[in-house]
């Protein structure tokens, strides 16, 4: 089992930006609709004298004011939900590219590594073989 979790950023993008559109294109005008229907007529029972009636407006109009407040909230929501899809893939992203750039300097360091390794040994066999022909020189091609 890995660690961590793996998103299709592309899919997370596709979803902020219909959830955006969404709202943009249908629930703000709905929600604008809605906000009219409710308000067009007066409030009823404000100005009458029966207890009873204004206490059922004042019910009413507390009703009416959440419910609006509702459809804001709802609006608000949606749009923070979409913004945040869109935060989500550009952190990841910038992640993937971190992670990338990250992973070319490991790598250039590594290839630096390795080349001077690989330099190193070709000194050693270098220094190995001018020994082996001072000994050979010395010995008058022999060894004792």
């Amino acid at each position: 089992m890995a660690d961590g979790f793996e998103i299709n950023p592309a899919g997370v993008r596709d979803f902020g930006t219909q959830l955006r559109s969404a709202v943009d294109r249908e629930v703000i005008p709905a929600a604008d609709r809605i906000r009219g229907y409710l308000t067009w007529y007066p409030s009823f029972g404000a100005r009458s004298g029966s207890p009873a009636v204004q206490a059922a407006a004042l019910r009413y109009n507390t009703e009416l004011n959440a419910a609006l407040t509702f459809l804001d909230t709802l609006i608000h929501n949606a749009q923070v939900m979409a913004r945040a899809a869109e935060d989500v893939v550009k952190a990841y992203e910038l992640g993937d590219q971190l992670s990338a750039a990250k992973m070319q300097t490991i790598l250039g360091g590594a290839a630096t590594a390795a080349a001077e390794a690989e330099e190193a040994r070709v000194k050693a066999e270098q220094a190995a073989l001018d020994a082996d022909e001072a000994f050979m020189r010395k010995h008058n091609g022999t060894i004792q």
